[in-house]
């Protein structure tokens, strides 16, 4: 067993939801707003996953008719996958607190994984990626799957492009979800520790 000092930690801490939240919107009252009036700012951020505070404010309206969202954002997909109105602050700290503690959200405690998309230059069909960082190493590159480069069969599904150590498979890996990868990467790593 490795000496406490040389142990990886995998289970990030949750931030506090309170204390994140006023910095965000600190940052985000600092920001001009975009074009069509919404300012956004990231609240915390989870290894798939954003959790963001963002202000609508409608052309021509004064700055006291600003709405307030809380929304959860998927990088990978590159949309929010859920939104919470909020009428003030108060409202937006308990929509933050609960889409931090919800365990579908992709918590850092239940995912200690990041992954992030990329696109990669294999040469093959596969145009959409995943950078996999476990610990601020890169462990693993997984490269998303078409009819033409596999077969039907295996199409949309997840090939683990290059993996490095620990994560180097045993044999050629294709995961049907990221889900199923991301649990492979989790075992392989609480192998090693």
């Amino acid at each position: 067993m490795p000496a406490a000092s040389r142990r990886i930690r995998w289970d990030p801490p949750v931030p506090d939801p309170q204390r994140a939240l006023v910095q965000a919107y600190t940052r985000l009252i600092l920001q001009h707003a975009q074009v069509d009036g919404i300012r956004t700012a990231v609240i915390a951020s989870f290894p798939t996953r954003d959790l963001r505070l963002v202000e609508i404010l409608p052309a021509d309206a004064p700055p006291e008719e600003a709405r307030l969202r809380v929304e959860l954002y998927d990088r990978l997909c590159g949309r929010s996958v859920e939104s919470v109105a909020c009428a003030d602050l108060q409202e937006a700290e308990a929509a933050t607190k609960q889409l931090m503690t919800d365990p579908g959200n992709d918590r850092p405690s239940a995912r200690p994984l990041v992954l992030a998309p990329i696109r990669p230059a294999t040469g093959s069909a596969g145009e959409e990626g995943v950078r996999v960082e476990a610990g601020g190493r890169l462990v693993a590159v997984l490269v998303r799957l078409s009819a033409e480069c596999r077969g039907e069969d295996l199409a949309g599904g997840w090939h683990l492009e290059a993996g490095f150590d620990p994560c180097v498979p045993d044999e050629d890996r294709v995961f049907a979800t990221l889900e199923e990868a991301e649990a492979w990467f989790c075992r392989r790593l609480a192998e090693r520790n």
